[in-house]
């Protein structure tokens, strides 16, 4: 198995999707795969980005989780930005990933791309709701981008960070239908 690598083009494409510009997204992801073929460690630094703003979103409100809260959580989430598209997001798989993130236990649902959709579209999501800027989702990328360096570099070639559950390959599959996640 061929050791994964992190890119500049991988992170700049989570960038562009997390702020909205799905254009420079799909370029970027264009040229990604142009370039190195593969995506082969955005799915990682999409969970740790995820998982860290779902942390950041909880602790911000100041709410304890429970998953009749985490529940609600996501049909308002699916009420006000996916309105257009319901079922962008797989409901089961986004409260599993949720509550994953949040400590619970390890979700069931196994769909990669149900996995990797409903990671992209609420670490979006988790960003507009906390009105984070520029220099704010600078530094969420970048906390995801070293956990995801530091564990490729170490020993740890062939297993994924204890927390995480692959989606292998999902994120270069669905480009387009994140163009359905705005308002």
């Amino acid at each position: 198995m061929p050791k994964k690598t992190l890119t500049d083009l991988e992170v700049q494409f989570l960038r562009a999707h997390v702020v909205g510009d799905a254009e420079a997204a799909e370029q970027l992801m264009s040229q990604q795969l142009a370039v190195h073929g593969e995506a082969d460690a955005l799915e990682m630094l999409t969970w740790i980005a995820f998982r860290n703003a779902v942390r950041m979103y909880f602790a911000e409100i100041g709410q304890t989780w429970n998953r009749g809260e985490v529940v609600r959580f996501v049909s308002q989430v699916r009420a006000v930005f996916c309105s257009e598209h319901p079922d962008l997001i797989d409901v089961l798989a986004t409260e599993e990933q949720i509550c994953y993130a949040l400590g619970g236990p390890e979700p069931t649902a196994r769909d990669a791309i149900a996995m990797g959709v409903c990671r992209m579209v609420m670490l979006r999501v988790l960003v507009e709701l906390m009105e984070l800027d520029s220099g704010q989702i600078t530094d969420l990328l970048d906390e995801a981008r070293s956990a995801v360096s530091q564990h490729l570099a170490g020993a740890g070639h062939g297993q994924e960070p204890s927390d995480y559950v692959a989606g292998e390959g999902a994120v270069a599959n669905y480009p387009m239908q994140l163009r359905h996640t705005t308002r």
